[in-house]
């Protein structure tokens, strides 16, 4: 397939090339803060998962809702405008980490890793 937005094996989900990708079509997919900017992080989710062939790799990258909120709130070393920055500099939405694997699981992947850096987490999954 040929698809004008690709770079260097990547396609910006936000592309139009992103609906001429037929579900179960791709064999990796990674998504680096991509949900963080989506209004609603469970249906967009499900949209680009669609797209992972059984036995194909899913990787996502974004900020930890609960990170945040575990520094802002608990061992306060983080101050509210901060978090504001964090949360709201041109974010849609948040999701932890624990809810993300909790999404993933229930569409058929098996996560094979899971990690935090810093307030961003990193997780990857296989379709089974």
């Amino acid at each position: 397939m040929k698809l004008s937005y690709i770079k260097d094996g990547y396609v910006n989900p936000t592309s139009p090339d992103w609906e001429a990708i037929d579900d179960g079509e791709l064999d990796k997919l990674h998504l680096d803060d991509v949900l963080d900017f989506e209004t609603d992080i469970h249906t967009a989710l499900m949209k680009y998962i669609a797209k992972v062939r059984h036995g194909g790799a899913l990787e996502i990258v974004g900020l930890d809702l609960l990170a945040v909120a575990r520094d802002l709130v608990i061992t306060r070393t983080l101050d509210v405008p901060g978090a504001a920055k964090l949360l709201f500099d041109g974010r849609d939405a948040s999701i932890d980490l624990p809810t993300l694997v909790k999404m993933v699981e229930s569409r058929g992947f098996k996560v094979i890793q899971k990690r935090y850096d810093g307030y961003s987490y990193f997780l990857s999954a296989e379709r089974l």
